[in-house]
């Protein structure tokens, strides 16, 4: 009832009026921020690691171990990043990268290998597109990169993302039901209030996709490349 309450104050003092006058000013200024920041040249990665030979959980710890890491890189602006717009595109182990496999290509895309290091060149990237490269290595790798106009690559995990989401997910839903169990419960129920209070709670969770959008790997990418097939990490799903 404490939304209801701040909501109901909100329109007694600023009037209906300028309440949709200010949702709507922050509507525009998300959408504003939205198409700015998209307009820079823009790389962000994830990456999943798997150990065929692990058969415990030490074994994950042990540098000689061959390991298999998926990295998906993406464009996630809106304009096409090519050679001059990649100062730096390098993977570094902290053992040695034996083999690295192209699973998706783009124009140009080739690997050099020395020892610890393997750096990347490819001619273009389009907005929305990716490339997937699954690397054979001993120890930890990272991928280190600078891209012109935003500086250093953004690294993403999606799983830690879905658990953040799924809190909010399962927070607003909590939210919803027990304003509905609450104003069921009064003998005149104010709809118009619940009906609003619906609109923000919606409005905090579409802001969470906007971020998600703005920020991260769509999740249909991340689940084809690097999600696994088994809980073991076995294997990668395609």
């Amino acid at each position: 009832m404490e939304i209801l309450n701040i909501l109901n104050k909100s329109i007694k003092t600023f009037g209906i009026g300028n309440i949709i006058s200010i949702i709507t000013f922050l509507i525009g200024l998300f959408i504003s921020y939205y198409f700015y920041f998209k307009s820079f040249y823009r790389l962000v990665y994830s990456t999943n690691t798997i150990c065929k030979s692990c058969k415990k959980i030490s074994d994950w710890s042990n540098p000689e171990n061959m390991f298999s890491t998926r990295i998906l890189i993406y464009n996630n602006g809106r304009k096409t990043i090519s050679t001059e717009q990649i100062n730096k595109l390098e993977i570094i182990s902290s053992g040695k990268i034996d083999n690295i496999i192209i699973v998706k290509n783009v124009e140009g895309l080739s690997t050099n290998i020395d020892k610890k290091t393997a750096k990347l060149n490819f001619e273009n990237l389009d907005s929305t597109d990716f490339i997937v490269l699954e690397v054979a290595h001993n120890g930890n790798i990272n991928l280190k990169g600078r891209v012109v106009e935003t500086g250093k690559l953004l690294h993403t995990e999606p799983r830690n993302w879905i658990i953040l989401n799924g809190f909010f997910v399962i927070f607003i839903t909590l939210m919803l039901f027990y304003n509905m169990y609450t104003i069921l419960g009064i003998e005149n129920p104010d709809t118009w209030l619940f009906t609003l209070n619906f609109v923000v709670l919606y409005g905090i969770f579409m802001v969470i996709r906007f971020i998600h959008k703005l920020l991260f790997i769509p999740d249909s990418l991340s689940n084809r490349y690097l999600e696994t097939k088994d809980k073991w990490s076995l294997e990668f799903n395609k």
